[in-house]
């Protein structure tokens, strides 16, 4: 797997790709969600810097298409895996979604989205029950 510092230099094109790096939005973005007991489902968690501050707080469960991010993101996140706080989906989440809804329960939706995506993606998460 290449190396951390270079993958934001090799964002994937064909997943219209961009990185959250800005510590400024994702304390924004931390801000934004209610202060309760929900889950929280990320999508597109890329580098895992958001999912980084969103595991201190909540029980995290992410949905990654990009394999080489998956990897990464297991790596990276391994003991929060093992304590149950962080879950990881390697795939797809429109075919995720295509089975069902993405929890069993309420969760909150966090997403830095690619432009292309978001409409359905939106979509799809106000139809979730």
């Amino acid at each position: 797997m290449e190396r951390i510092e270079n993958l934001s230099e090799f964002a994937n094109k064909k997943f219209g790709q961009n990185f959250l790096k800005n510590d400024a939005i994702i304390k924004r973005i931390i801000q934004s969600i209610p202060n309760d007991n929900l889950k929280v489902v990320e999508i597109g968690p890329g580098l895992g810097d958001l999912t980084k501050e969103l595991i201190l707080t909540r029980n995290v469960t992410a949905f990654e298409i990009d394999k080489r991010l998956c990897e990464h993101l297991q790596s990276t996140f391994e003991d929060a895996i093992h304590t149950g706080n962080f879950k990881i989906n390697c795939g797809d989440v429109l075919k995720h979604w295509g089975k069902g809804s993405l929890q069993d329960e309420e969760y909150h939706l966090v997403a830095n989205l690619p432009y292309y995506i978001a409409t359905n993606i939106i979509l799809k998460a106000l139809k979730d029950e």
